[in-house]
């Protein structure tokens, strides 16, 4: 019989300086997970329920589920982050 590997993934910050220098403010570790997960959507960029799915992935807003909205809120308001009616997108 063969055997199956399991492969594990993590995200890791990219580097949080050039985020902190933009919006004048450090980031949380899942303020920075949840806006490398939209900069990995590209110009097209995500549906609320999409990212939230991929940020639950990520265990974030498992525990608490105001936590995704927390830190939707503080992406956008640090204007790193916006969206237009159910769609998010990271901003350049």
């Amino acid at each position: 019989m063969g055997s199956r590997s399991q492969v594990d993934c993590v995200i890791v910050a990219a580097e949080p300086c050039a985020v902190e220098q933009k919006s004048g403010r450090k980031l949380s570790a899942n303020q920075q997970t949840m806006l490398s997960i939209l900069h990995h959507a590209g110009k097209d960029g995500l549906l609320l329920s999409d990212w939230n799915e991929k940020a639950k992935a990520q265990g974030i807003g498992t525990k608490r589920p105001a936590s995704l909205y927390d830190a939707q809120k503080a992406l956008k308001d640090a204007k790193l982050a916006n969206n237009y009616g159910d769609r998010w997108w990271a901003n350049a």
